[in-house]
């Protein structure tokens, strides 16, 4: 029959390569990409919210924190270094590292952290009459039970300071030490 093809013959050499499994491969990673992209851009896209007892504690010390941070830019700044704080937890918790820092003593570290008194306001009588006494309480609880986790985050959060990173031996002692002292 004229006009007909005939059946399909291949002749394959030694050496001899099919382009058709590169393409296969490539499409492969190419779905792969776009798959992981949609899933980080939706990870990245999802709404993180603070818990309710990071709301509380920040509640509690908002009086302090406008004093120390009378700007909306310094107040905002100072939230956002609390919140990078519990964030930093909640990983080391999800990790099964650190399941013992409770949010409201990282609220009462961050607002205490860049007090120039240091360990001078952490003895202060007057975070009883201010209703601190329970965050202050968890703070010194776990600021001995974890010193290595408090010097992490105040090496962190200098390294992005003007201040510059502050590593040297007992850099964290000024906020860890002292007991409240009766006047």
């Amino acid at each position: 029959m004229a006009g007909r093809p005939g059946p399909l013959e291949l002749t394959v050499r030694a050496g001899q390569k099919d382009p058709r499994a590169a393409w296969l491969a490539f499409g492969v990673v190419v779905a792969l990409l776009v798959v992981g992209g949609q899933r980080l851009v939706e990870q990245l896209n999802r709404p993180v919210q603070d818990s309710e007892d990071f709301r509380q504690a920040l509640a509690r010390w908002s009086e302090r924190i406008g004093r120390a941070h009378p700007t909306p830019r310094a107040a905002k700044r100072l939230i956002n270094k609390l919140r990078f704080f519990a964030m930093v937890a909640r990983a080391l918790r999800a990790a099964g590292l650190r399941d013992d820092v409770p949010e409201n003593a990282l609220v009462a570290f961050g607002v205490l952290e860049g007090d120039p008194g240091g360990g001078a306001a952490l003895a202060d009588v007057s975070w009883a009459r201010e209703g601190l006494e329970q965050d202050v309480a968890a703070l010194r609880a776990s600021l001995a039970r974890h010193p290595d986790l408090f010097r992490y985050l105040r090496a962190v959060v200098r390294l992005g300071s003007a201040d510059g990173p502050d590593l040297g031996p007992g850099h964290a002692q000024g906020i860890t030490a002292g007991e409240p002292q009766r006047r």
